[in-house]
């Protein structure tokens, strides 16, 4: 794919679960290839809004597949899922042949997402390529989502210039995190290299406990306090270990290059200057 000229980058806004104004953004953009990451993509918002989080991430994708399909769009169409979808791991990473067990509505779109996806690779030939994206995050992440909610509570307890308490949910659960730079390199690369009907995890291979991780952020933002658990934050449902297996990305050439510990100072130092503007 071409380098598209900084002049020419543009916004279409539309409803990603409607059909036509998808196909009239897809038309009006020339694109050579599409990512498709609209989505409701909160879990813990899931839980409560199950019926609108399959109507929306379900229709949307169906939406983008029919557009494409009817344009007869012949360039790479990336369907971004969930590692989520594998439920309750084991010990070990999880494959892409692992059986799926989604727990939550989230997660059960993205299953079906796949299912979709897959489909119209194989009956009508479209270039759909699947990722089972694990967790990420990186600057300008939306604050609701755990680290940016975190460096938030931080920066402002710096610019304060005091003690404070740092409200959390469960610290426990293990996790594979990404800077969302690397992920990016990744949809990138693929876009290029991917298989049509492709299912490939988007992760490190190893998994963090929260608790670390959060720590490590802390010791970065240099201010001192005291954490405390806010039953707000705890989910209903909570995966204790979610881990990927990269092997199937590895093995286009791809490899995460930014630390953890770059992705939490990026991410705190993104929050504190945005605290200072809005203070």
């Amino acid at each position: 794919l071409g380098e598209p000229p900084r002049d020419r980058s543009r916004w279409l806004r539309c409803d990603a679960g409607d059909l036509r104004q998808v196909g009239a953004a897809l038309e009006r953009s020339g694109a050579e290839g599409v990512v498709h990451l609209a989505a409701r993509s909160s879990v813990a918002a899931s839980h409560a809004e199950p019926l609108e989080t399959y109507r929306a991430n379900v229709a949307g994708t169906l939406a983008v597949l029919e557009a494409a399909r009817e344009a007869r769009f012949e360039g790479p169409l990336l369907l971004v899922g969930s590692g989520e979808v594998y439920g309750r791991c084991g010990s070990g990473p999880s494959r892409e042949d692992a059986p799926l067990a989604p727990l939550s509505a989230y997660a059960g779109t993205k299953a079906a997402q796949e299912m979709i996806g897959g489909q119209y690779a194989r009956t009508y030939g479209l270039r759909v390529v699947l990722t089972r994206s694990f967790a990420h995050t990186g600057p300008r992440q939306d604050g609701r989502f755990v680290f940016p909610s975190l460096a938030r509570q931080l920066a402002r307890i710096e610019r304060t210039g005091g003690d404070g308490v740092l409200r959390v949910g469960n610290l426990q659960p293990v996790r594979d995190y990404l800077d969302v730079r690397d992920v990016v390199r990744a949809y990138a690369l693929l876009l290029e290299r991917g298989t049509a009907g492709a299912v490939l995890n988007v992760c490190s291979g190893r998994g963090f406990r929260l608790s670390d991780l959060v720590y490590e952020l802390v010791e970065i933002a240099a201010v001192r306090v005291t954490i405390e658990e806010d039953p707000a934050r705890l989910r209903g449902v909570d995966l204790e270990r979610l881990v990927g297996d990269p092997a199937r990305l590895t093995s286009l050439g791809w490899l995460p290059g930014i630390t953890h510990h770059q992705m939490l100072s990026d991410l705190y130092r993104y929050w504190r200057e945005r605290t200072w503007q809005e203070s």
